[in-house]
């Protein structure tokens, strides 16, 4: 169960590491059409770019 009061969570972004950069590139590595690259991209950024679990559910019913 999700705690609904539970604090914002914000990655440590840094030259280093950059989980949406990683996992877009890892995105590459796999090979996948373009057509389904163009469908995941838009949900990696919003998911990496929400500051909590919560708010992205709450994006993904409002346009749902």
């Amino acid at each position: 169960m999700l705690n609904p009061n539970a604090s914002a969570f914000a990655y440590a972004f840094n030259r280093t590491s950059n989980p949406l950069s990683d996992t877009l590139d890892r995105l590459e590595k796999c090979n996948i059409p373009l057509k389904d690259k163009k469908q995941i991209n838009p949900l990696l950024i919003e998911w990496f770019t929400s500051s909590t679990l919560n708010n992205t559910l709450m994006k993904w019913e409002t346009y749902n």
